[in-house]
């Protein structure tokens, strides 16, 4: 199928994190699509988006779409959509959009206007004074919890995109564990392209966001084992710790 067919097209699909490859042309067209996020799948299709292999059969619980063989496939018609200022009729059909009797965090929720990935949004809702966590449901007060805010978070939400489209820069946020017998280790959670001030404490410029990806993905395993190495180190201390303290009490009780 696709082993002997050309690759005629690679794209982003909008802003999302799916990326679709296109193999030969016309009705014997397929296409390959790979979900980069969280319990992401690969998808084989046809020119018509009928599914002829999957990597995980699933069904998303929200709207009951099966992805499987002989299935569509079908995916956010959103993320192709060019990005706009985030008006209060969106955040409204956003919340609005959240099924009867559930609640979800409002930092998931207004990632899907800023188009800019739940990360990034919750530093955006931070730096214009808004809590990410917030929980919102269809029952929100939108216009009484976005007064005098939805207007800084279109700007910055503007901000971010332009210094990410004109000058993209890599910083790394991390978290460090205490070692016993050494320097701290530290242990690298995400890569963004801006700084992330108000949700990352600790975190490091480097020169492009191309590097910052190399030196994520180049560093994550040896972290691991580096933080494997503390994890034992301060198991034995702590071993040693009680065997010191039974001999103290031993030889009390001797006295």
């Amino acid at each position: 199928m696709i082993l002997i067919s050309r690759l005629t097209s690679i794209r982003v699909v909008g802003f999302d994190r799916l990326v679709e490859l296109v193999f030969g042309t016309d009705d014997r067209e397929n296409r390959l699509y790979v979900e980069l996020y969280d319990r992401g799948n690969v998808v084989l299709t046809d020119n018509e988006l009928t599914i002829l292999n999957i990597l995980r059969v699933r069904t998303d619980k929200d709207t009951s779409v099966r992805w499987a063989v002989r299935e569509k496939y079908t995916f956010n018609e959103e993320a192709e959509r060019e990005r706009g200022g985030v008006t209060m009729d969106d955040v409204t059909r956003a919340i609005g959009g959240i099924p009867e009797g559930k609640e979800e965090q409002l930092g998931r929720v207004m990632s899907q206007l800023t188009k800019c990935g739940n990360p990034i949004t919750k530093e955006i809702l931070a730096a214009c004074g808004m809590k990410a966590e917030m929980k919102v449901s269809r029952k929100t007060d939108v216009e009484t919890e976005f007064r005098g805010k939805l207007e800084e978070i279109r700007k910055e939400t503007e901000r971010v995109w332009e210094q990410v489209e004109e000058q993209p820069r890599g910083f790394i946020s991390y978290t460090e564990i205490l070692s016993p017998t050494s320097q701290p280790i530290q242990l690298y959670n995400e890569f963004n392209p801006i700084p992330m001030p108000f949700t990352s404490k600790l975190q490091k410029e480097l020169p492009s966001f191309c590097e910052s990806v190399d030196e994520f993905y180049s560093r994550i395993e040896t972290q691991k084992q580096e933080q494997k190495a503390v994890n034992m180190e301060k198991q034995a201390l702590k071993k040693l710790e009680n065997v010191e303290k039974d001999q103290k009490e031993r030889i009390e009780a001797l006295q």
